[in-house]
């Protein structure tokens, strides 16, 4: 968690229960992070999955003009 900042007292923050913490969609940033770079198409595509589309995508992740070389 985040050191708050010196001059803030605790009664700046809020903190969620745990039981709020235990069911959040993204339990371990770590976790999705390492996800993401091992496998982007497929990190990607599941992330896809959670929306709702008219279509279906035909390529997840398109590298022929990549904005960064």
């Amino acid at each position: 968690m985040n050191q708050p900042a010196p001059n803030a007292s605790e009664s700046d923050f809020f903190y969620p229960s745990t039981e709020s913490v235990s069911s959040v969609h993204i339990p371990s940033y770590d976790d999705l992070y390492k996800s993401s770079i091992q496998n982007p198409e497929g990190f990607w595509a599941e992330r896809a999955e959670e929306l709702d589309w008219f279509q279906k995508w035909d390529k997840v992740l398109d590298e022929s003009n990549p904005p960064f070389l």
